[in-house]
């Protein structure tokens, strides 16, 4: 969709394979929507040095999206500012260990901090900077970064009433 402006995406991974053509950077895109046929052209339209590396993927079940995210190293998150609400896939790929890379206003939570992921603004070369920055993030700083919106440590929170609520009724 256009605020989640994939095409930036593909801009900012052009620029990173562009600055090092000789590291083997892969991107694979995830999700489906209105932007489908000018994201196909858009992608035609790469070098072919840039071309090959990127997988459109489209819409996938939720076990092949963690396969996915099992194998991969980083986050690109290029939504516009406002959009997003809380981004739970910024959650759920930084638990996984991704290094989140996204533009300014994409991350609502506040949850990417300098040490575990890079806030960059909407200018690819930039955005392609924090990527190659991302290797040499520690992956499990980045896990422990969000360890406190798991499941396990949320749902006992919200189902544990406040003692003098219990007592009421």
């Amino acid at each position: 969709e256009l605020p989640k402006d994939p095409l930036l995406a593909l801009r900012a991974f052009s620029a990173l394979v562009d600055e090092d053509p000789q590291a083997g950077w892969t991107m694979t895109m995830v999700g489906a929507g209105t932007l489908d046929g000018e994201l196909a052209a858009a992608h035609a339209a790469l070098p072919d040095g840039v071309r090959g590396r990127v997988r459109i993927a489209g819409r996938l079940l939720p076990g092949d999206v963690a396969g996915l995210m099992a194998r991969s190293g980083a986050f690109l998150m290029t939504s516009h500012p406002g959009y997003e609400g809380f981004p739970r896939a910024l959650v759920e790929a930084m638990a996984s260990g991704l290094v989140p890379v996204v533009t300014e206003g994409a991350d609502t939570g506040r949850l990417v901090v300098p040490d575990v992921g890079r806030t960059c603004s909407r200018e690819p070369a930039e955005l392609a900077r924090g990527l190659r920055a991302s290797v040499t993030v520690d992956r499990a700083r980045v896990r422990a970064q969000v360890e406190d919106l798991s499941a396990e440590r949320i749902v006992p929170a919200l189902l544990t009433l406040p003692e003098k609520v219990a007592r009421c009724g």
